[in-house]
């Protein structure tokens, strides 16, 4: 106790002397630089030539048409220079005039283009003039250096630079950075990432730092909770994907084969759908096998899961050409999206959190509810009943992976991941389209569930557990079991817990402070128990540990919920 004693007094004596010297000026003037007018006029045009790739509205129909006239047609539509790498072209064993068919509307440049050029392997760079048409081979040779800045996801002091960096890593073209072999680069400097990548990872990046920044704004007053998609390309599919959902016809099979049914699925004209026959082969079946359909007016995605179902057959949406591709479900036609799902409302319990100041007291006040304390005993009186540790992400991983495919996520050996994204109160969830969409419609049933007066209720048993008064008894862990504990140590402990928690709340009757031989006995508000724990462990005159697989020690999967409340 000597120690904490004399140390106290060696700290006051040192800030006094500081006080006494006058500390030497900070500098007031900022450095201005002048700009690099090449490098600039650069940026700007690079700048400018993705603005027109992304923004530009195009819609083309055009069928086996040689690609240098594709080129020529929707580089002046976009107005943008685009040209050929004859020489890749050529080692691929393909020439300007190899044919083009695509069929667009409302869609981007870059759009347009992908669904030209994946037919045959290939897709653009960015060169000195616009963009240039090359191999996947070569683009993946190139490396660009870009910058981006993060202020906007850091401006209220939510989460690090570094923190960004492991979740762009570890969640954008994973193999293709350097921790695990790939060439890819990212180094932090100030609040802006530089990354050395191919020019299809920064268009990720890009993107994805534009949803998040969007996520990190939106209000909660009008909050959106729908999914939003991280991987650009993806946007088109989504799209498809939507219009399967919506678009409506009126169409009967009778004991036809499946390729006939196939054609007159074809010939109502709304959508591209064909056949994945050698994945049928593999399973020793064919599209001449036999397939019925009721007369019904039904959406083209509820035609398609009733045709093929009964024959164990399912599609999806191809990527390459934008087409609807029936298949097996043993295909790698269904790969993983990541997207973003916006969860502030469910795990802040509705509460309206809208600064950082609120979001750090609410994590202050429920820090123990987690599951992991729940068997501390000096814990047990400091705990809130009935309050969830917030933001209660574990109750809604637990909610998710625990019934939603649980086969499907990397704990149990599937490939799907979810993490919390806290900065931006969001999942972030890799994972198969038909399972977003199981994961996005029990999200929606629970929204349903959540009563308008969860919040305040919640706020008046936060208020209320703050409020009562218990006594616990701290068990001190000194630094020799033979110190002196005298009078004098003892009086400076009370002294510095009592400046470092509200004075007003000593002053009640039913407030104490004691000393039961080596253990420290407090009487007083949980709200300042809390204060008191704090204080002692920073001293370091108590240590608290989780029991086995808390979430912090456990492995992805194992789910520990919040203290209390939960989602039903």
């Amino acid at each position: 106790m000597r120690v904490i004693y004399a140390t106290s007094i060696v700290l006051l004596s040192f800030c006094g002397a500081m006080q006494a010297e006058e500390l030497p000026a900070l500098p007031s003037g900022t450095i201005t630089t002048v700009g690099d007018e090449a490098a600039t006029a650069e940026l700007k045009h690079r700048q400018t030539v993705d603005q027109q790739m992304q923004a530009k509205s195009i819609s083309l129909d055009v069928r086996e048409v040689p690609l240098h006239e594709f080129i020529e047609t929707l580089s002046k539509q976009a107005n943008v220079p685009i040209s050929l790498d004859n020489a890749a072209l050529q080692d691929m064993g393909l020439s300007r005039n190899a044919k083009v068919t695509v069929e667009a509307k409302n869609l981007s440049a870059s759009s347009v283009l992908d669904l030209a050029l994946q037919k045959y392997g290939l897709t653009y760079v960015p060169n000195e003039d616009g963009i240039e048409i090359t191999s996947r081979e070569e683009r993946d040779l190139i490396l660009q250096v870009r910058t981006y800045s993060l202020s906007a996801l850091l401006q209220d002091s939510s989460g690090t630079i570094e923190r960004w960096q492991e979740i762009i890593t570890g969640n954008l073209a994973k193999d293709s950075w350097e921790v695990l072999g790939g060439p890819g680069t990212v180094r932090a400097f100030g609040n802006s990432l530089v990354v050395s990548q191919t020019e299809e990872v920064h268009a990720e990046i890009d993107y994805f730092l534009t949803m998040a920044a969007q996520a990190k704004q939106f209000s909660s007053d009008d909050y959106p909770v729908k999914s939003l998609l991280i991987l650009q390309q993806d946007q088109a599919i989504q799209a498809l994907r939507e219009q399967l959902a919506t678009t409506e016809i009126e169409i009967a099979f009778q004991a036809g084969t499946l390729r006939q049914a196939v054609e007159a699925l074809n010939k109502k004209g709304a959508f591209k759908i064909q056949i994945d026959e050698q994945a049928l082969i593999a399973q020793n079946q064919n599209a001449s096998m036999s397939v019925t359909l009721s007369p019904r007016r039904r959406s083209v995605q509820r035609t398609l899961d009733e045709l093929l179902r009964p024959a164990g057959l399912t599609w999806c949406v191809s990527a390459r050409d934008n087409s609807v591709v029936i298949t097996t479900p043993y295909t790698n036609c269904f790969t993983e999206e990541p997207r973003l799902y916006p969860v502030r409302d469910l795990v802040w319990h509705g509460l309206k959190v809208e600064t950082p100041q609120q979001r750090q007291t609410l994590a202050e006040i429920t820090h123990w509810q987690g599951k992991q304390w729940r068997e501390v005993a000096i814990l047990k009186s400091v705990r809130a009943p009935g309050v969830p540790a917030l933001p209660d992400f574990a109750t809604l991983d637990q909610l998710i992976q625990g019934t939603i495919e649980p086969g499907s996520w990397e704990a149990l050996g599937g490939s799907g991941t979810l993490q919390f994204v806290e900065e931006i109160d969001c999942l972030l969830i890799d994972q198969r389209p038909e399972i977003h969409d199981a994961i996005a419609r029990m999200l929606h049933q629970v929204r349903q569930q959540q009563s308008p007066d969860t919040p305040q209720k919640l706020r008046e048993q936060i208020e209320k557990t703050n409020a009562e008064i218990i006594s616990v008894r701290y068990p001190l862990v000194w630094n020799s079991a033979t110190a002196d504990l005298d009078e004098a140590g003892f009086n400076n402990l009370t002294r510095l817990i009592r400046s470092g928690t509200e004075e007003a709340s000593w002053q009640k009757p039913e407030a104490s402070l004691h000393f039961a031989y080596r253990d420290l006995v407090v009487r007083q508000r949980r709200d300042v128990q809390r204060q008191v724990l704090s204080i002692l462990r920073e001293l370091d005159l108590i240590y608290l540990t989780p029991k086995a697989n808390s979430p912090e020690q456990a492995p992805p999967g194992q789910y520990l919920g919040g203290g209390g409340g939960g989602f039903f």
